[in-house]
């Protein structure tokens, strides 16, 4: 399983995080758990809330070297972003100009 997908075309570098959406799912429900267990403290919510927090941070570790790319690249240069990010069937889609190649 990639989740990067990354090529050249017509001039183009794109990055497509097939899936990103995993963590973007995760996030949300990982989030009422904490407040859960913020307001109602019990063991067993504070056990499944730390265990929520490693699953989602888990899916979103692959990501985070091409999110620091992609920064790095917006202070640079202009790049396009596309899709969505809860989708799968419409990933988060960055391009670029090459390098070597103008815009």
């Amino acid at each position: 399983m990639r989740f990067v997908e990354r090529r050249t075309e017509n001039g183009q570098e794109i990055v497509v995080l097939r899936y990103a959406a995993i963590f973007y799912w995760l996030m949300w429900p990982t989030l009422a758990l904490t407040i859960l267990a913020w307001v109602a403290p019990s063991s067993v919510v504070s056990t499944v809330t730390a265990v929520a927090w490693v699953v989602c941070l888990a899916t979103a570790a692959p990501y985070w070297p091409i999110v620091f790319e992609l920064k790095r690249r917006m202070r640079e240069s202009s790049i396009t972003a596309a899709g969505s990010k809860y989708s799968f069937s419409n990933p988060l889609t960055y391009r670029w100009a090459a390098e070597g190649t103008k815009e």
